[in-house]
């Protein structure tokens, strides 16, 4: 990725989301230093193995968000008639879940979607005005919900029980009332009211759109939050918020008077966030699996992905990845393969096929190709069957 569109984003992730969430009087469960070690990760180090799912059919933009429920795939992807689509495990499309449109049964925008068990998927969608329940088994919405105007704007949710829902709400709706103030609005659907509210709504959060991905998780039974600039991966309980995981203020954590300040335009905090930068920003998207969480941070002139080993509690970075599965070949964070999700035992990624077929063609130039291929049989027979209008290939990594 041209590095000062990386900058660019990352700053548009980081201002949006200046919280003043205090350290203190949090109750906290574990504690991880993060800091940017710059070496490289040999992906067999963390999984075992790996499926490449080849998305057919439905042409889409882009693969940004994914998950798996048994036999199928559900991921979330712009195309001509829908945003969130349905596909086996080998990547046979079967349908669009939702329409495009505004008609019954329809979205015009996609927020989020959960998938709740192994036959039930929720979707949030027209800005947080309803959900949708989608039925796997019956290949259809069966049931559409719809939302109070105090959730109006909300990104991200994730259910808490039969009844209770959390939503992420960015910034104050243009109907912002003195309930409207809290990143985190715990609702009870069964009387439509907002229970608890958690993390204000600042100053810097309201004229800097957001755009990072994932906000909640759910693994065994836990239901976590996680924020840029946050001061760690929250736990949401019934009737508190607590850290799960707490960062640990060494001497690269943004200061919090940093993070406080009222910062007067876009381009006054983009040169805080400069390369010249001494503290790690940017700090997105979180992916919880069983064993680890994964997420992507700036420091300095380079992205880093950092891997939180929750066996040990202990935390490693990394700017460049030494792909010993797929592709056998080393590369920088995210330049080829991206984090996208992850569920339970599975880390999810997306890899575009011209960078597969790149990788293969300069294999052949320096004259590595033969020994790949006896190495790598399968993924070498798959780039073969690959042009590069396809799309991203999804890829699961097992723990």
């Amino acid at each position: 990725m041209n590095y000062n569109i990386l900058i660019l984003i990352l700053i548009i992730f980081a201002i949006s989301s200046c919280a003043k969430t205090e350290r203190t009087n949090w109750s906290v469960q574990n504690r991880v230093e993060i800091s940017p070690e710059g070496e490289t990760l040999q992906l067999s180090s963390l999984f075992k193995n790996y499926r490449i799912i080849p998305l057919q059919g439905e042409p889409l933009d882009a693969v940004i968000d994914a998950s798996v429920a048994d036999s199928l795939l559900i991921v979330r992807g712009k195309s001509e008639n829908s945003s969130i689509h349905l596909y086996d495990i080998n990547g046979e499309y079967k349908n669009a879940m939702v329409l495009a449109g505004r008609g019954p049964n329809e979205a015009y925008v996609i927020q989020s979607f959960r998938v709740i068990d192994s036959t039930t998927v929720e979707i949030l969608c027209n800005y947080a005005q309803k959900i949708y329940t989608y039925s796997l088994k019956e290949n259809k919405i069966v049931k559409q919900c719809d939302l109070p105007k105090e959730v109006l704007g909300a990104e991200d949710f994730i259910r808490l029980d039969a009844g209770r829902y959390a939503f992420f709400k960015p910034r104050k709706s243009l109907q912002a009332s003195q309930d409207d103030e809290y990143k985190i609005n715990i609702l009870n659907l069964a009387t439509n009211t907002i229970e608890r509210q958690y993390i204000p709504i600042t100053h810097n959060d309201e004229y800097i759109a957001f755009a990072q991905k994932r906000r909640f998780h759910t693994n065994k039974g836990r239901f976590l939050y996680y924020d840029v600039f946050s001061p760690g991966i929250y736990q949401i309980h019934p009737d508190s918020l607590s850290l799960y995981i707490a960062f640990e203020e060494g001497k690269y954590a943004f200061p919090q008077a940093l993070l406080q300040k009222k910062y007067r335009s876009f381009d006054e905090f983009a040169e805080v966030c400069s390369p010249q930068c001494e503290y790690i920003w940017g700090h997105v998207d979180m992916a919880e699996s069983s064993r680890y969480v994964l997420s992507t941070y700036q420091y300095a002139h380079a992205l880093y992905l950092n891997v939180i080993d929750k066996a040990t509690m202990t935390s490693k970075s990394y700017t460049h990845i030494y792909d010993d599965l797929i592709t056998d070949s080393t590369f920088e964070v995210e330049d080829v393969l991206c984090s996208i999700s992850a569920t339970p035992h599975i880390q999810i990624f997306s890899m575009e096929p011209f960078q597969f077929r790149e990788i293969i063609a300069q294999k052949k130039r320096n004259g590595t190709f033969e020994a790949y291929q006896k190495n790598y049989p399968q993924p070498c027979a798959l780039v073969d069957r690959l042009s590069d209008d396809d799309n991203s290939l999804v890829i699961l990594f097992y723990e």
